[in-house]
C-alpha cells in the first residue's frame, strides 16, 4: 500500500491511544493498585482511590435523576458522620448499590447494631454551592443528626465526596473499555508503523525478467514474471479494501455516539463507553478485513497455487520445464494483462503452448497439439447480488480437441472480461501457428 494510507492509519490509531490513555490510564492504574485504607483526615486523601468504612449516615437525597424522569433516582447521596474525626463526607453510590447504605441509614438511627459499609473511590474536595445544598439537607426534617452534629457541620473547613466504585468519575466498566480500545488500537498503530517502515522492494520489468540470466528452473522464471504483475495487483486489492474498511471505522465509532446523544446518556458515558464500542466494532472490521486480504491476496500463496495447477496438467517435470520455456519465448515476443475490478489475469501464446494465469489463483493451460479447431464468442447472462441484477459480457475462445470424445459443446474454454484481450490471444495463435488450427466466429 501507499506510504500515505499508513500514515493515515497510524494517525487514527496514535489518537485514539492517546486520548484513551490520557482520560483512563491514572484511574486505571489505582484501580489496578486497590484502594488506600482511610485512617486519617479526609483531607490526607484529596485526589486518591480511597476505601472508607462508612458507619453512621445521617441524611439521604437524590444527587441524579433518570433522563425525563424526575421521580426515579439514579444516583443516590448519603451524608456521613464520622463521630471519631468529627467530620461529615458525602458519599455518591448508584441506584443499583444504594440498598446497603440506605439500610445502614435506617439501622444506625434506630439503635439496631450496625455492619459498616467499604466505600470506594476518588476522594474529591466540594464547592461552596455543594457544601450549601448538603447544610441545608442536614437542617431539614428527614435529617437524623443532632444539634451538636449541626455546630460540627457548620463549622467544618472543607467537605469531601467519594463517588462509589467510581476513580476519578469512571467506573471499572468505563476504564476497561478504555484501556483494551487503547491496547486494540496501539497494536493497529504498530502493524501500520511496520508497513510503513518496510521497504519497497525494487521495480523490475518483464523485459528484465525475460532476459535475465536465471539461476533456477524455467519453471521458476515464469512465476517469478508472474510476481511482477501479481504482486503489485495484491497490494492495490489490498489498499482499496483497507481504504473502504477505514471509512468503516470512522463510520462505526460515530453511529454510537450519535446514538449516545439521542438517549441524552452523560458525556462521560458517551466518552468512555459509547465511543470505545464504536471504535473496537471498527477496529474488528478492520481485523477482519486485514486477516482476509492476508490470507486471500498472498502473492507467495498463489504463486504455489500456480505451480500446483501446472503440476497437476503436466505431471513431467521435463514437461513443465518444455512448457515455460515455450511460453517465456511467446511472452518476449508479446503478452498481454487483462484487468477488471476485481481480477488481473496475464496471458501469453508460445508456439506450443497457451497460458492464461488469473490473481485469483487459476491456471488455464492448453496444448496446441491436442487442438482441433477454436471458436470465438461472445456470451452475455445475469445474475442477482441480493435484490440488484446484474448483467455481464464475456468474450471466450471454445477449444474443441482432435481427439474429443464429446458429442456436443467444446472441449475447453478460455473466457476473458476484454474483447481485446480475446483479440491478443487469436492473433497470436495465428502468428505463432499459421493455418494449422481453424478459427471461427460465432
Amino acid at each position: 500500500m501507499k506510504k500515505g494510507y499508513y500514515v493515515g492509519l497510524m494517525a487514527l490509531s496514535l489518537a485514539a491511544v492517546v486520548f484513551f490513555l490520557v482520560l483512563a490510564g491514572g484511574p486505571f492504574i489505582q484501580m489496578q493498585s486497590g484502594p488506600v485504607p482511610m485512617t486519617g483526615s479526609f483531607g490526607e486523601y484529596e485526589g486518591k482511590y480511597g476505601a472508607y468504612e462508612a458507619a453512621w449516615p445521617v441524611a439521604s437525597y437524590g444527587a441524579e435523576y433518570y433522563s425525563g424522569d424526575q421521580d426515579r433516582i439514579s444516583r443516590w447521596g448519603y451524608i456521613i458522620y464520622d463521630e471519631e474525626r468529627q467530620e461529615f463526607l458525602n458519599v455518591i453510590t448508584s441506584d443499583s448499590d444504594h440498598s446497603r447504605i440506605g439500610n445502614l441509614l435506617y439501622k444506625a438511627n434506630n439503635g439496631s447494631k450496625v455492619t459498616p459499609v467499604t466505600v470506594r473511590g476518588t476522594v474529591v474536595a466540594l464547592d461552596d454551592a455543594q457544601v450549601e445544598k448538603l447544610l441545608n439537607i442536614l437542617t431539614g426534617s428527614d435529617s437524623k443528626t443532632t444539634r451538636e452534629m449541626d455546630l460540627i457541620a457548620f463549622s467544618q473547613d472543607r467537605w469531601y465526596s467519594i463517588e462509589h466504585k467510581k476513580i476519578q468519575g469512571l467506573g471499572a466498566v468505563n476504564l476497561w473499555f478504555c484501556i483494551i480500545t487503547a491496547a486494540v488500537n496501539l497494536m493497529i498503530f504498530l502493524i501500520a508503523l511496520k508497513g510503513f517502515l518496510k521497504k519497497k522492494e525494487g521495480k523490475e520489468d518483464e523485459r528484465a525478467i525475460l532476459e535475465k540470466d536465471f539461476s533456477g528452473s524455467k519453471m521458476d522464471q515464469l512465476l517469478a514474471l508472474q510476481k511482477l504483475w501479481l504482486s503489485p495487483w495484491h497490494d492495490y486489492l489490498k489498499k482499496k479494501g483497507t481504504k473502504t474498511v477505514i471509512g468503516g471505522m470512522l463510520l462505526g465509532a460515530v453511529i454510537p455516539v450519535a446514538l449516545g446523544f439521542f438517549v441524552k446518556a452523560s458525556l462521560t458515558t458517551i466518552m468512555t463507553i459509547h465511543l470505545p464500542v464504536g471504535l473496537l466494532m471498527g477496529d474488528l472490521l478492520l481485523w477482519v478485513q486485514w486477516m482476509s486480504l492476508k490470507f486471500s491476496l498472498n502473492t507467495d500463496k498463489i504463486l504455489k497455487s500456480f505451480r500446483k495447477q501446472i503440476g497437476k496438467a503436466l505431471p513431467s517435470k521435463d514437461d513443465q520445464e518444455e512448457m515455460a520455456a515455450d511460453i517465456l519465448e511467446g511472452a518476449k515476443d508479446k503478452s498481454y494483462r487483462e484487468r477488471s475490478s476485481q481480477n488481473m489475469s496475464w496471458v501469453a501464446v508460445g508456439k506450443r503452448y497457451w497460458i492464461v494465469f488469473h490473481s485469483l489463483g487459476g491456471v488455464r493451460l492448453v496444448d496446441s497439439n491436442r487442438v482441433a479447431r477454436v471458436e470465438t464468442a461472445t456470451e452475455t447472462g445475469q445474475y442477482y447480488t441480493g435484490k440488484v441484477r446484474i448483467t455481464y459480457t464475456t468474450y471466450v475462445a471454445r477449444i474443441y480437441f482432435k481427439d474429443s470424445a464429446k458429442k456436443k459443446g467444446c472441449d475447453y474454454e478460455l473466457g476473458f472480461d476484454g474483447e481485446d484481450t480475446l483479440g491478443f490471444l487469436i492473433a497470436q495463435i495465428k502468428k505463432n501457428l499459421g493455418d494449422s488450427i481453424e478459427i471461427t466466429a460465432v
